[in-house]
C-alpha cells in the first residue's frame, strides 16, 4: 500500500490533492522560465545592434526627424523578429524583408 502524505497540520492528504499541487508546482516553474524569457527578448529589444541604431538614426535625419523629437516620431516595431519596421509618424518608412 503506498504511503499516504501528510499536510503541515499532520492530517492526510488526498491523491487527488497532490496530484494538482504537483501540476501548480510544475505550472509555476513553467511561468518562471517563460517570464525569464521574456526578460531576455525585452533586453534585446531595448539593446538593439550599433548598426540598426546607425541605420534608424540615418533613416531618421533624411526624414527631418531633429534629436528633440525623436523619441516622440520614430518608432521601431518588430512584427517577427527577422523583419524590424521603422515608423517615422506613424508611418512605414523601412522594412527589411
Amino acid at each position: 500500500m503506498a504511503q499516504r502524505k501528510r499536510d503541515i497540520k499532520g492530517r492526510y492528504v488526498p491523491e487527488k490533492a497532490t496530484e494538482i499541487l504537483s501540476q501548480a508546482t510544475a505550472l509555476k516553474d513553467k511561468a518562471t522560465e517563460l517570464e525569464a524569457q521574456a526578460c531576455k527578448l525585452i533586453e534585446n529589444e531595448n539593446n538593439p545592434p550599433e548598426w540598426l541604431k546607425t541605420a534608424i538614426t540615418a533613416f531618421a535625419s533624411a526624414c527631418g526627424v531633429t534629436p528633440e523629437d525623436f523619441a516622440e516620431r520614430v518608432k521601431l516595431i518588430h512584427p517577427t523578429p527577422s523583419d524590424p519596421v521603422l515608423l517615422v509618424d506613424g508611418k512605414s518608412i523601412f522594412s527589411y524583408i
